[in-house]
């Protein structure tokens, strides 16, 4: 989830600022956006290290609690993924359950159908990549 926001931070930079200056512009926003980014990002990496803690113990190598840090977008659905996995679930209730987790995502994208319009082919991937700390 920590990689998750940081590249949702870096992209928003970039097709927000789109250098023609030969960068100045994006060395400055990211300057600027680096410092009120930290605690975000330092919550997540609590969470994420909680995660991968408690993902190993569970009898997973680490690697996989990278891999499922890196395509799981719910942290929520991580934690609770661990239990399922361990009792034996199938993957169709594990993702049913990762569905009814997430679905206030379908809102949050659906709360910005406009301002996003004008991005063209970049619409699909904000409204995949607006999480809830970037909506509130």
């Amino acid at each position: 989830m920590i990689i998750r926001q940081i590249y949702t931070i870096i992209y928003i930079i970039i097709i927000t600022l789109r250098p023609k200056d030969g960068g100045t512009k994006m060395k400055k926003a990211l300057k600027a956006a680096f410092p009120v980014t930290i605690p975000v990002m330092v919550g997540y990496l609590s969470v994420g290290v909680a995660f991968g803690l408690l993902f190993q113990k569970s009898g997973y190598n680490f690697l996989w609690a990278l891999l499922m840090s890196t395509i799981v977008y719910s942290g929520a659905t991580q934690f609770i993924a661990i239990n399922l996995l361990t009792s034996g679930t199938g993957l169709i209730e594990i993702a049913l359950m990762n569905f009814f987790i997430s679905i206030r995502h379908i809102f949050y994208g659906l709360s910005f159908i406009d301002k996003f319009k004008v991005m063209g082919k970049k619409k699909t991937y904000m409204i995949y990549m607006l999480i809830d700390d970037t909506y509130k």
